[in-house]
């Protein structure tokens, strides 16, 4: 959780300690830190000419979030990606990278993550914890050559900015047995999603997440850009602490059901994502 409360701040909170209804904004302090780390493993399928290729990935990211500023209902989190490991499998290639080890920054995966990796970015989130950031922060283009990963990763999907994913608001009133939806949509496709919650027990809730893909986008693969149908399930878990808005641990799992238009074919890919982020 966040760190370097004031005293001022942990009144505030604690004042509501016997109530149960969800704030309405995000409970930040300038100074306060938070670590989050960040687990997707991938497993696809691709069935070309009659043959199954299989890709198996992993992928596991440590940041550390900041708030920098609070002015007029705004938020600056600066989001600093301090660790990465990674690993591919997948048309007899494989590959390992692990940014702690001096032995693999040469390596091509250590190119793709070279102007991210211990460089802090700036988000503007609004009271919601929604991103509004004047201009998207810059970051390494997804579908470089030099990363196994990125072509897979772009069919998996991405988790978002992790700034706005670290915060969840619930609406006002709620409680258990409490539901509703909203809809996400980026670059063509898009995401319906459901919440139920299950529990709320000092101040934390606990959420099922319910969801459904649907969408056609392009992707970048092996340096070339496809047209992708986009289709699956989510199913996922969410641990938030209702006083501040601050996430504890999020955890879906995504039933992939995609394909793609490769040399005038479509190409079927299925596969299974698990994502956990973890906040400390």
């Amino acid at each position: 959780m966040f760190k370097k409360l004031s005293f001022s701040a942990l009144f505030f909170i604690s004042s509501y300690a016997f109530a149960q209804n969800p704030t309405q904004k995000i409970i930040v302090e300038k100074g306060q830190i938070k670590n989050s780390q960040d687990s997707m493993t991938v497993h696809i399928s691709q069935d070309l000419m009659g043959q199954s290729v299989e890709f198996n990935i992993s992928n596991i990211t440590t940041n550390v979030l900041e708030i920098k500023n609070i002015a007029d209902n705004k938020t600056t989190v600066t989001a600093t990606l301090t660790n990465v490991k990674s690993s591919f499998e997948g048309m007899g290639k494989s590959e390992t990278y692990n940014s702690d080890k001096p032995e693999d920054k040469n390596s091509e995966m250590a190119k793709a993550y070279a102007d991210k990796l211990n460089k802090p970015i700036d988000y503007v989130i609004d009271s919601k914890g929604k991103d509004i950031s004047p201009e998207k922060p810059v970051v390494a283009k997804e579908g470089d050559d030099s990363n196994p990963l990125a072509g897979m990763m772009n069919m998996a999907g991405s988790a978002g900015n992790p700034a706005e994913i670290a915060f969840m608001i619930l609406p006002a009133d709620s409680k258990k047995g409490s539901t509703w939806t909203d809809t996400l949509t980026n670059n063509g496709i898009k995401t319906s999603r459901t919440y139920i919650i299950k529990s709320i027990e000092n101040n934390i809730a606990s959420i099922t997440l319910l969801g459904v893909i649907s969408g056609t986008t392009k992707i970048e693969m092996m340096g070339q850009e496809v047209n992708a149908t986009m289709g699956g399930k989510v199913d996922g878990e969410i641990t938030v602490d209702i006083k501040t808005g601050a996430l504890i641990r999020n955890s879906t799992v995504t039933q992939m059901d995609n394909s793609i238009e490769v040399m005038g074919m479509t190409v079927p890919v299925t596969g299974t994502v698990g994502y956990v982020v973890n906040y400390k």
